[in-house]
């Protein structure tokens, strides 16, 4: 049996935009990374001006910490959510705290899951 294995190349929204179209290949986008996005910009704008994602790194922030425990944070996490409602790739919960380890990554699946339910539901109501 033959396996296909792929290989997909990210750039973050910090690397210039024109990476993506000048390479020019289906397996190349961006990475959006919820953390980096500018504080004081409107996140679902933001997203929507990216180029090709194709992979999200999700974790809370606010203005001064970046990739905190989902929920910690001041992002607007829900709207995020909806905004990426038609993605179909990978979602990497990214969120960590010094004590890190298995119950952090329960609490950050246990959020993920509450956010998603609340981002349906915000997309099924628009």
């Amino acid at each position: 049996m033959t396996r296909k294995v792929g290989l997909m190349i990210g750039r973050e929204e910090s690397f210039p935009a024109a990476f993506v179209d000048e390479v020019n290949r289906p397996n190349v986008g961006t990475v959006l990374d919820i953390a980096h996005i500018p504080w004081g910009q409107d996140e679902v704008l933001f997203i929507t001006q990216l180029d090709r994602v194709i992979h999200v790194h999700l974790s809370d922030a606010d203005e001064s910490r970046l990739h905190l425990p989902l929920t910690q944070g001041e992002r607007n996490l829900v709207r995020v959510l909806a905004a990426l409602h038609d993605f179909q790739d990978a979602i990497a919960l990214e969120g960590f705290s010094i004590s890190s380890g298995v119950e952090l990554a329960r609490w950050n699946k246990a959020q993920f899951e509450e956010l998603w339910r609340a981002s349906v539901e915000s997309v099924a109501t628009t």
